[in-house]
């Protein structure tokens, strides 16, 4: 039978296992699973960021406490030593620009208005006229015209003299030293709370005290919107 075919010949197979292509140094191949985003802090809570701002509180809580006692202190006695005779009529000097805005403040309290006011000054007189608008004020406490409105030169004369530390910070360096940043501003308010003239200036029937705050506030803001 040699005619006849035979069996095939039955080789044995080698099973390999099915080839995983190996994409980790593939730049352009897929990757495995969701790209993980990298964790955002959470953003502070108000009170953290309060506490942030204010941390330059925190160097030296004591030279804060005694500045803050002595700011108090000068304020108070800036306001009482422009109190001494605040019930004097209008008759120390300047008497006549004095008497003149005081007899624009009777009259706005009477129902005219500001710019009917004609006055040989070029100035408006807004000290005449916010003593006018809290007349009312007189009635209540019992007390004359111009005395409320020496009392308004002296609320404005005073907060200049509270605004002026804080010029003075906002002036000075942020390196240096905080207690002679401190120092530095208690002085200047030292000097304009005691300072003869404006102690003068400060409790009469004008413009000068309110002229004197607006003049501080615009330093103040103008150095913020430096720094």
């Amino acid at each position: 039978r040699a005619d006849m075919p035979t069996a095939p010949h039955k080789a044995a197979k080698r099973k390999h296992p099915p080839e995983t292509a190996d994409h980790s140094a593939d730049p352009a191949a897929p990757e495995a699973g969701p790209k993980a985003s990298p964790e955002t802090p959470p953003a502070p809570p108000a009170r953290a960021a309060w506490a942030q701002r204010l941390a330059f509180v925190q160097e030296d809580r004591i030279a804060w406490l005694v500045s803050a006692a002595i700011f108090v202190l000068l304020l108070i006695a800036a306001f009482v030593v422009r109190t001494r005779r605040m019930d004097l009529p209008p008759i120390d000097y300047p008497a006549s620009r004095q008497l003149w805005n005081g007899y624009i403040a009777r009259a706005l309290a009477g129902g005219k208005s500001l710019f009917s006011m004609h006055s040989g000054w070029l100035e408006l007189q807004f000290q005449a006229w916010i003593t006018a608008r809290t007349a009312f004020l007189c009635k209540l406490f019992g007390c004359e015209l111009w005395t409320l409105g020496r009392f308004w030169s002296i609320f404005f004369s005073t907060a200049a003299v509270a605004l002026s530390p804080l010029a003075v910070w906002l002036a000075s360096s942020p390196e240096a030293p905080l207690r002679q940043r401190l120092r530095l501003a208690l002085i200047l308010m030292a000097l304009l709370a005691f300072n003869t003239y404006l102690k003068f200036v400060s409790r009469i029937l004008m413009n000068e005290p309110i002229s004197l705050y607006l003049q501080m506030q615009t330093l103040v803001l103008f150095l913020a919107f430096r720094r």
